[in-house]
């Protein structure tokens, strides 16, 4: 029941973490768009900040979805053992 109770309480935690990446970066993906009514300078930091931000939610989403996928693979496998 523990294992379970562990397994259920990993998926919400997994689940939390994808939503949390989709809306960092759609913030990002947003604020980059509105970054070109900045100064040149700073909207050039800005963009690049944004930029930067977005792809890392973006590859951060990427190897959690690749995790997530390899453990229900390894999961079916062994049930099926």
């Amino acid at each position: 029941m523990r294992k379970a109770n562990q397994l259920t309480r990993s998926k919400q935690i997994a689940m939390e973490l994808i939503f949390s990446l989709v809306e960092i970066s759609g913030v990002a993906e947003v604020a980059l768009k509105n970054a070109d009514g900045e100064t040149e300078s700073a909207g050039h930091i800005v963009r690049h900040s944004l930029a930067f931000i977005q792809q890392a939610a973006d590859i951060a989403l990427q190897e959690v979805s690749r995790q997530m996928l390899k453990d229900t693979e390894q999961t079916k496998a062994n049930n099926h053992v």
